[in-house]
């Protein structure tokens, strides 16, 4: 059996500055009929800045655990791990659409 959860929340801190932070983890049985389980996380922060009503800019960094390797083989003895990093610029030409 597999559970999974994203668990997040979007604060607006200002009218022009944004932040999310958000956890996704997941459980999944080592073996099926066991009750050992194996566990993958990823741990989320996001600030948001509105340069105008068309251009925002934002932050993202992560990282992401997955010791038995459940979703990212490997093959090595201590699992997979990373961290990341990210800028971006959004322009929004209209309300339904985005270039990112």
């Amino acid at each position: 059996m597999r559970y999974f959860n994203n668990l997040f929340g979007q604060f607006q801190l200002t009218e022009r500055f944004s932040f999310t932070a958000a956890f996704d983890i997941g459980i999944q049985q080592s073996s099926p009929g066991s009750s050992t389980y194996d566990l993958w996380m990823s741990p989320i922060i996001i600030g948001q800045v509105s340069i105008s009503d068309k251009w925002k800019m934002a932050i993202r960094t992560e990282y992401y655990q997955d010791e038995t390797e459940i979703m990212i083989p490997t093959g090595t003895a201590n699992g997979f791990s990373t961290t990341g990093l990210s800028l971006n610029l959004d322009y929004l030409p209209t309300q339904a659409v985005a270039w990112r």
